[in-house]
């Protein structure tokens, strides 16, 4: 019945649960790995130069405007990870010149990792072959905002948000005009030989490699212009064909021996390496035929010579002395000797004389 129809309560609605916020996530970013090249934000104007005689599995490379020192260097090959970057050796200090040999050959464009991490070039080194080639090239324009080694800022990759540090201006040298009453001259055994000064090279410390050299050099020497010899630097190979010269400035043209057997006469018009284009000399130089080591007037051999023979008519004229010297006294003492004996006879005949007359007295 009707009256049996109890009234009930509406039921509650059940609140829907509040919804949990949504927490936005940085992605996690690594360093590049991609084709693109770019250096990190803190490479500045730094250059490095694959030297000649450079390949895929050996490589002798240059630092140029380092903005601190390099205490370490390592490459990779394109495509590689982190872990597989090999560890490079320094080769000459005051060139900021490493060495790597690698027991595989790299796949270009290799990678550079200075200082632990510090400096990070991604894919700059675009050919490993030597050549005067600076990288990272004015095209590679990506940038890692950070090195890996810096904890404080997150490591990421963007596309370019500041333009790459402008390349370090070129500095040319005007080498002095060839003043020698002799000019530009080679010996006439110098054949295709060229001497080329590397980048960095100056008046002050030259760096030059040779090339097309008929012999095995075994010695390199240079002079400045006006110097009468080559003593004012000092001269030793780094690796085969390669030259350093240290000492004192040079007056440019300079004038390179080789082995006292090949000399250029104020061949080297500008000692100042180039990072664009390559300086070879002689360029232009006139062949002296009949080539003698009386056409270099280096006085350190000549005054060599000098005492050498001075020596020589010393000791002979000393000898000379004591030969006359010995002649003379035996002469002297020969002379003397027989002043004696006369002397002794004199002295016995009076005697003899006295004695008889003293008999003849007395009887």
């Amino acid at each position: 019945s009707f009256g049996d129809d109890i009234p009930t309560s509406p039921s509650s609605p059940v609140p829907d649960p509040t919804p949990t916020p949504t927490i936005p996530t940085t992605p996690t970013t690594s360093p590049p790995v991609s084709s693109e090249c770019g250096v990190s934000n803190n490479w500045g104007s730094m250059t490095i130069s694959p030297y000649w005689g450079s390949n895929t599995k050996q490589i002798s490379a240059i630092i140029s405007n380092a903005p601190s020192t390099i205490t370490s260097f390592e490459m990779k090959g394109y495509g590689q990870t982190d872990n597989q970057y090999q560890n490079c050796v320094i080769q000459n200090i005051g060139l900021n010149m490493w060495q790597c040999d690698f027991s595989n050959a790299l796949t270009e464009p290799a990678s550079i990792r200075l200082n632990n991490g510090d400096y990070i070039g991604n894919n700059i080194i675009i050919s490993m072959t030597g050549s005067t080639a600076e990288y990272p090239l004015s095209s590679c324009s990506g940038s890692i905002v950070s090195s890996p080694s810096s904890p404080s800022e997150p490591s990421s990759t963007v596309s370019d948000p500041t333009p790459r540090p402008t390349p370090k201006p070129v500095t040319t040298t005007t080498a002095p005009p060839v003043s020698s009453s002799d000019g530009c001259w080679v010996s006439s055994n110098w054949g295709p030989m060229t001497i080329v000064p590397y980048y960095g090279s100056q008046p002050s410390n030259f760096v030059a490699h040779v090339y097309n050299a008929p012999i095995t050099i075994r010695k390199f020497e240079i002079k400045g212009k006006g110097d009468s010899n080559y003593n004012k630097m000092t001269c030793n190979e780094q690796n085969a064909g390669l030259f350093i010269c240290t000492g004192t400035t040079l007056t440019e043209p300079a004038s390179i021996r080789i082995n006292n057997a090949y000399l250029g006469n104020d061949i080297i018009e500008s000692m100042w390496g180039l990072s664009t284009g390559l300086n070879a000399y002689p360029d232009g130089c006139s062949i002296r035929s009949g080539f003698t080591d009386d056409d270099d007037q280096d006085s350190s051999d000549g005054m060599e010579w000098t005492i050498i023979f001075a020596i020589i008519v010393g000791c002979l004229i000393g000898f000379g002395l004591i030969i006359t010297g010995f002649v003379c006294l035996c002469k002297y003492n020969k002379k003397k000797k027989g002043t004696a004996y006369f002397e002794d006879n004199a002295d016995t005949a009076g005697n003899d004389e006295i004695e008889d007359g003293d008999t003849a007295k007395a009887e």
